[in-house]
């Protein structure tokens, strides 16, 4: 993509992507989401330091006890609601659709005070709940242990820990490192040091295009109960990449899914799966 575009045979006004078009049941309705943007990307380590010495004489401030107490904190916070316009969107097309209660409940999602406590009863599924969770707040999920001790006997001077940080559309990496620094009650990062790297900003394009009424146009013949809505995902793809180029990129494999199938808890999972028919009327779509 940055070495040779040329290969791409120029700047392609669109580009069909993955992560969209397959089916969510809600409220006994059929939607197809496709994706028109995605979060971005903030990858972070944090150091804490504390004083070095031998472990057979216990330490007031071990940087190894620090970090594991930051951690959790930063796992069992939620960070602050944002509502943006991509999920302003996803949310008011899935109410448009739904039966009385979601089109008062989804659409007060969008609250910065009444969205967080009305979520659990706007949507019950605890995957589907934390989807739509994800797009409304950025994210902060520690995954490695990256600097520690050397030795068993020796209580080290710092400790630090990457994180996998999403940050919703207008976000920036220091956006939010000022609110994990609000989590700790480090206002100043004087106890916590972040270090950003790497970092991506959020993909957004515009669903007002023919190539996503023609998408709405031909889900909805081959559906007749379907419902096409434009989404935001907590991931990300190659979207960002293409952009830079001037496309226009959708998510959209179109696949027909059961209700009793929970294909979002399949990803990337030890079976990993699609059902064969639902595979077909995506082809022919």
């Amino acid at each position: 993509m940055n070495e040779r575009p040329d290969l791409l045979g120029g700047s392609p006004e669109y580009v069909i992507n993955e992560v969209g078009g397959f089916t969510v049941h809600q409220g006994g309705k059929r939607f197809y989401p496709v994706q028109v943007a995605e979060k971005g990307i903030a990858w972070l380590r944090m150091t804490v330091r504390g004083t070095a010495g031998h472990s057979s004489l216990p330490a007031p401030d071990n940087a190894l006890e620090t970090l594991a107490k930051a951690i959790v904190k930063i796992s069992q916070t939620a960070l602050p609601w944002h509502v943006t316009a991509p999920a302003r969107d996803f949310l008011t097309g899935m109410a448009r659709g739904s039966g009385p209660a979601a089109q008062w409940l989804l659409p007060a999602l969008l609250n910065p005070i009444t969205g967080p406590l009305l979520l659990p009863a706007a949507i019950r599924d605890p995957q589907r709940r934390r989807s739509v969770e994800a797009i409304l707040r950025n994210t902060a999920n520690p995954t490695l242990i990256s600097d520690g001790g050397t030795k068993i006997n020796v209580i080290p001077g710092a400790a630090s820990v990457e994180i996998d940080g999403r940050l919703v559309p207008g976000q920036t990496a220091e956006d939010l490192i000022r609110e994990l620094l609000h989590v700790l009650r480090d206002p100043d990062g004087t106890r916590y040091d972040f270090s950003i790297i790497r970092e991506s900003q959020a993909a957004v394009f515009s669903s007002v295009s023919s190539l996503f009424t023609k998408i709405k146009e031909t889900v909805e013949f081959r559906d007749s109960e379907g419902i096409v809505v434009p989404s935001i995902v907590p991931g990300f793809t190659d979207s960002r990449n293409y952009q830079k180029l001037g496309a226009i990129c959708y998510g959209f494999y179109p696949l027909q899914l059961p209700e009793s199938l929970n294909f979002a808890a399949l990803f990337h999972g030890v079976d990993e799966r699609i059902p064969l028919e639902g595979f077909r009327w995506g082809i022919e779509t």
